[in-house]
Order: C-alpha cells, then structure tokens, then sequence
C-alpha cells in the first residue's frame, strides 16, 4: 500500500538557490515530496524577467502552495522578499503549516510612516539619497541630476551604490525589472542599518510610472527602520 507523504512547497527568494536546493535534499531524504520553484531569476535564470513570465510563475506558485500540506520559507538571515511575504500570507490563509530556515517575524498590524522629505537639499551624517536612474547613469534631469550634482553620484553608474546615493533604474524595462532593483535595494538596505536611505518618487517623474504602479514593489523596504518613503507611496501602502 502506497504511503501518504506529506507535500512541502519551498517559498523564499531566488538569490538564495544553493540553499533551496540543500533544504530541498534534506527534507526528500526525510521522506518529504519538496515542491519548489522552476526558475531562480535572481540566480541566473533570467528568462523569468522576460514580459508576463515572473507574473505568471508568481501564480503557479500559490498554485503550488494549494498542493501542499505545508510552506518551508528559504529565509537566510531573515529575508523576507514581497512575494515571499505574499506567498506566506496565502499559505497561513488557507491554514497551512509555515515552517522556515530562520525565525519569521510576526506580521505587524501597521507600518510606521517615515516619510522621505519633498525636497532635500542636504544629506546628514549617514544618510543616502534613493532615485531613479537608468542603468547607463546618464544623471541629467530629475532626482538624478540632484544626486549627481549634489550628492555625489558618479555619470556612468546607474545602479546601486554610488557616492552617497543609490540608484535604481527605472527606464530600462518593466515593472518586473524595477521589482527585481527594488528588492535588490531592500537587502541591501537591510544589510546596512547604520545607514538612514531616503527615497524618493522613483520612476514617477521622467520615467512616467504612476505612484500606484511604483510604490507597491516597496512593500518589504517599508518595513525596514531605516528607510523612509515619499507620503505619496505612503498613501498606497497603508
């Protein structure tokens, strides 16, 4: 008579792939069917940024959840990427068992606004100025001309780090790109507590994005203390 193993769907971000395939092993040699992702995109895979296709696996994974008796959340240090905090309130909304490689922290019953100031002319000691760029770091117009002039950012580099700001493109695709940049931020911010980063209306300028489209791929760095968000995205969020 066939034995009735318990089904476990994987959740966690694709940056952490030798990790999803190690717990994946672990909990197959316990006697586990492991469901987990098809693609990592933040590992390589990089048809998932292609139109339509990092939306569509984003469904077929609650799909995958439906299937299981339970989620194991791929967290390292306890990340928490927005799909994955999607994925962990679908699974506790069907009554699944949530289990995870690092402590999850409670969801907060509200967020607590900082919000980023409408115009900024100084920085103070460790803070850093978020805009929108475009990955080849032409600064010529809009808050990216500020960080360029003001700030420090360097003409050529258009994402992450640079002098005292950090760039996120959003000219150069999707929202599936900017996404990608936008949680690419949240970790690196996450990683940098000692820094206070002030974001601005990224992409809702020359880009031409609606606040309503840019604000919630902020969902995760809202959480973070040391990041504060223009009252415009504040709204939308809350």
């Amino acid at each position: 008579m066939k034995k009735n193993y318990k089904v476990i769907t994987l959740c966690g971000s694709t940056r952490f792939r030798a990790d999803f395939e190690r717990v994946q092993k672990e909990l197959t040699l316990q006697g586990n069917i492991v469901i987990s992702v098809g693609l990592f995109g933040h590992s390589g895979d990089n048809e998932v940024w292609n139109d339509g296709v990092k939306e569509m696996l984003d469904e077929m994974h609650l799909a995958k959840i439906d299937m299981a008796d339970e989620i194991f959340v791929i967290n390292p240090g306890g990340y928490v990427g927005q799909s994955t905090a999607r994925e962990i309130a679908y699974a506790r909304s069907q009554g699944k068992t949530v289990k995870s490689l690092c402590p999850l922290e409670p969801a907060s019953e509200s967020k607590v606004k900082r919000v980023t100031p409408a115009f900024i002319t100084e920085l103070r000691e460790g803070d850093i100025f978020v805009f929108g760029s475009n990955k080849e770091g032409m600064h010529g117009g809009g808050a990216a001309r500020i960080a360029y002039e003001k700030f420090g950012a360097k003409w050529g580099e258009g994402i992450g780090m640079t002098g005292r700001c950090y760039a996120i493109p959003t000219m150069d695709g999707s929202l599936d790109i900017i996404r990608k940049h936008v949680d690419d931020f949240a970790e690196y911010a996450a990683a940098h507590p000692e820094l206070t980063f002030l974001v601005t209306r990224i992409g809702c300028g020359i880009a031409g994005w609606k606040d309503s489209e840019i604000a919630p791929l902020f969902g995760k760095a809202s959480e973070l203390g040391n990041v504060t968000l223009p009252e415009e995205f504040w709204k939308i969020l809350q």
